[in-house]
């Protein structure tokens, strides 16, 4: 997990929000775990976070600036319990600044607001969303 990611993630598993209270650390980059014993199946609520491609970010010296898409699961097939996760997410991340792991988050920002959705390969409920992070590491 690079830099970024970690700082992205000690941000949403801070612990005593109400956005920890829902998902703990259950909180992956790029996917869900697929297989095995420890397999999502989505009877828990989630995030999983993507930074977006190359076209999408800016790094110069220690500063980056990256859209990050969030997919926000409920642990139910009620889309209702998907928006509950990302409306946690959207109020702790909006306007986020701090120094975590290392890297200062200068700035958060929601620059696709919260949709509901089906994830086409599993039809489980999903609010997606992007923030724009601008980091700066140390």
């Amino acid at each position: 997990m690079t830099s970024v990611a970690q700082a992205i993630f000690r941000v949403v598993t801070e612990a005593a929000t109400a956005l920890f209270s829902l998902v703990g650390t259950r909180v992956w980059v790029g996917h869900a775990p697929r297989g095995g014993a420890g397999k999502f199946t989505n009877t828990v609520a989630a995030i999983v976070f993507t930074p977006l491609p190359v076209g999408k970010s800016h790094a110069s010296g220690g500063y980056h600036r990256s859209v990050v898409e969030f997919k926000c699961y409920g642990g139910s097939t009620d889309i209702l319990d998907a928006e509950t996760v990302y409306r946690a997410l959207w109020d702790q991340l909006q306007l986020k600044s701090g120094t975590f792991t290392g890297s200062t988050i200068i700035n958060c920002t929601e620059v696709l607001a919260g949709n509901p959705q089906t994830e086409p390969e599993t039809e489980y409920p999903v609010y997606i969303g992007q923030f724009e992070f601008e980091i700066e590491e140390s």
